[in-house]
C-alpha cells in the first residue's frame, strides 16, 4: 500500500508530541481519528458472512463494570467446534467490537464459535481497564463453555488485539490463575509489544512505515495511557519475565512481512524461545501487510484460508 498521501501544497499536517499531552486532549485526537477510520472501513474490510449469527451479551467486569460480549456462531456448527475469545485490534485505542462484526463473522464462519468483548479503550478508561475486560470475558467463557457447545477454548487476538492476547495471560498468571487451566492456547497476530515512541525503532518500524499505517503516530496514542507503567509486561508484554512466559500455554505466533510491527513480534516470539518455552510456533506471511487476513482487497479466499488455519489450530491445541 502506498504512503500517506501528502497535504495540499503550502499547508503543513498537524503534529502532536502524545508524550507530553493531556488525557482529554489525547481523546479527543483519538475520537476525531477513528471517525476517519470507521468512515473507511466498508471498503477495507470483509463483510459480514449470512450462513453466522450474532447475539450480545453484558457480563460483569473485574471493576464491577458492564462489558458486552458478541457471540458469533456459524449456522452449522459442528460438534468439534472451538470456542476463540477474540481481543480486537485498534491499538486498545480505536474501535468496538461493532466494527468488527465483519471479520469476526468470517472467523466464525471458518468453524468456531467467536466470543469477543467490547472492551475499554484508552484514553477513556485509563489502563488496565481494556486488559480486565478482556479477562473477564476470557473467564466468563471458560465458565459457559457447555452453554457454548464446545469445550475447546482459545485465546487470540490482532495487533492491538495481539498485545491484548500477550497482556490477558499475563494479568491472570498475576491475579494467582493458572493460565493453563483457563485455555488451551494463545494464537498472537501481529502484536504491539513495545512502549512507543522509541528511543530507537526496530528496523521494521522504519522499512513498512506506510504500509497500512504510519508506524509512530497510531502506536505512540498509547504512550500517555500507560506512561507510568512502561515497564510493566501488562502493558507492554516484552517486559515479562520467563517464568511469566513458563506459564502460557501452547502459543502461536503469525507475523506478516510489510508490517512495522513484524520485528515487535519477532522480539516477543524469540523471549518465549529464551525462555524454553517447549509449545510456541511462529509463522511469517511473506510479501503482507499488517494484518491483510481483514482487508477484501486481498485475495478473496485469503480471508477463508486464513481463519480457517486458526480454527484447525485451536482444535489441535486443545487436542
Amino acid at each position: 500500500m502506498a504512503d500517506a498521501v501528502a497535504p495540499p501544497e503550502g499547508t503543513t499536517p498537524p503534529t502532536f508530541d502524545f508524550t507530553t499531552m493531556d488525557r482529554e486532549t489525547l481523546g479527543q485526537i483519538c475520537t476525531g481519528a477513528e471517525a476517519v477510520f470507521r468512515s473507511m472501513l466498508d471498503d477495507m474490510w470483509v463483510p459480514c458472512c449470512p450462513t453466522t449469527t450474532k447475539r450480545t451479551v453484558e457480563i460483569t467486569g473485574i471493576n464491577g463494570n458492564v462489558v458486552p460480549v458478541d457471540i458469533h456462531e456459524p449456522s452449522n456448527k459442528s460438534a468439534d467446534a472451538p470456542c476463540i475469545v477474540y481481543f480486537h485490534g485498534g491499538g486498545m485505542t480505536f474501535f468496538g467490537t461493532q466494527e468488527y462484526s465483519g471479520p469476526l463473522s468470517q472467523l466464525a464462519k471458518a468453524g468456531c464459535v467467536v466470543v469477543a468483548p467490547d472492551f475499554r479503550n484508552s484514553p477513556v478508561a485509563p489502563f488496565p481497564g481494556g486488559v480486565h475486560d478482556c479477562l473477564a470475558a476470557a473467564l466468563w467463557a471458560k465458565e459457559n463453555k457447555a452453554a457454548l457447545g464446545t469445550d475447546k477454548l482459545i485465546w487470540a487476538g490482532e495487533s492491538g488485539g495481539g498485545c491484548l492476547a500477550l497482556s490477558v495471560p499475563l494479568v491472570a498468571t498475576r491475579r494467582g490463575l493458572v493460565v493453563k487451566d483457563l485455555t488451551d492456547g494463545v494464537w498472537v497476530d501481529a502484536p504491539m509489544t513495545y512502549q512507543h515512541p522509541m528511543e530507537t525503532p526496530l528496523p521494521s518500524h522504519t522499512e513498512n512505515s506506510g504500509y497500512v499505517f504510519v508506524s509512530e503516530g497510531p502506536m505512540s496514542t498509547l504512550t500517555l495511557c500507560t506512561r507510568t507503567y512502561s515497564e510493566d509486561p501488562k502493558a507492554y508484554p516484552i517486559n515479562a519475565t520467563a517464568e511469566e512466559l513458563l506459564a502460557f500455554p501452547r502459543t502461536n505466533f503469525t507475523l506478516w512481512e510489510k508490517d512495522p510491527l513484524r520485528d515487535e513480534g519477532l522480539d516477543m516470539f524469540r523471549k518465549f524461545i529464551a525462555a524454553g518455552h517447549p509449545e510456541v510456533k511462529c509463522s511469517m506471511e511473506m510479501g503482507m501487510a499488517h494484518c491483510s487476513m481483514l482487508l477484501k482487497m486481498q485475495n478473496p479466499s485469503y480471508c477463508d484460508r486464513y481463519f480457517k488455519r486458526m480454527v484447525s489450530w485451536a482444535k489441535e491445541a486443545c487436542s
